[in-house]
């Protein structure tokens, strides 16, 4: 078989993908079913989980204001970029790891820090995660006590106000089983396909005439149907399609 021959055998139309889906559903599915097995167990039981501790603060731009302008606000959203910066500085983390006693180093609290504006307003979120629950809210609560001192010192001007309390949920933030679920099915299912594609296209049996005529290249004149009635010879069926054992 040449090349070209083989090559116009291997080529795969839409009717025949379908045909090829129905054919092999069970296989798509089983591995879709295996993946998704997989891709649960693996996080729920390896991946090591990851909390994540929130809380809020709104910033001022003056320390006592009762009549609150535009130009105010407009302040203190510009603010809230510098105090992102401060509260992430070595000098609001590293009193937390001295007053909490953390086995990590700043580099690695920084990372597991982050501070940003709140959709464009004056108010800004404070995230840390930790692989303990209770060390995340307790980092976030450590930041929210010794942060407006610091920030009052150093910028000169503005104040910060909590108005949400450190709060860490029970669920894990990382890994997500539900999401990692379904996206190992959906791997699945498509490895499940790739699969059926492959044993399709690198088949070696002549199934129906349509391959007589890719791989031959000559008609079909007819076909013999399968006859059931046959006779017993040497320890073997004799029909008139071939030999069954």
């Amino acid at each position: 078989m040449d090349l070209g021959r083989k090559a116009t055998r291997n080529n795969i139309e839409i009717s025949e993908l379908l045909m090829l889906i129905r054919k092999n559903i069970a296989l798509i599915f089983s591995f879709g079913i295996m993946f998704a097995a997989a891709g649960f167990l693996i996080s729920s039981y390896l991946l090591v989980p990851v909390y994540e501790a929130n809380a809020k603060m709104i910033v001022n731009s003056g320390k006592n204001e009762t009549n609150i302008t535009t130009d105010q606000i407009t302040s203190a959203q510009n603010l809230v970029n510098t105090y992102a910066i401060i509260l992430r500085s070595r000098t609001v983390l590293q009193p937390v790891i001295d007053e909490l006693n953390l086995s990590v180093d700043y580099e690695e609290l920084y990372k597991n820090v982050s501070v940003g504006a709140v959709e464009g307003t004056q108010v800004m979120e404070i995230s840390a995660r930790s692989t303990n629950r209770e060390t995340a809210e307790k980092i976030v609560t450590e930041i929210l006590d010794i942060s407006p001192d610091i920030i009052i010192d150093s910028v000169g001007a503005g104040s910060v106000k909590t108005i949400e309390a450190a709060y860490c949920p029970e669920e894990p933030a990382y890994p997500d089983k539900t999401q990692n679920t379904i996206l190992a099915a959906l791997f699945g299912f498509i490895t499940g396909f790739a699969v059926a594609v492959i044993r399709f296209a690198f088949r070696d049996t002549i199934q129906t005439d349509q391959d007589i005529l890719d791989e031959l290249e000559m008609p079909v004149l007819g076909i013999i149907p399968a006859i059931d009635s046959c006779r017993e010879t040497g320890g073997k069926t004799v029909g008139i399609g071939g030999y069954k054992r």
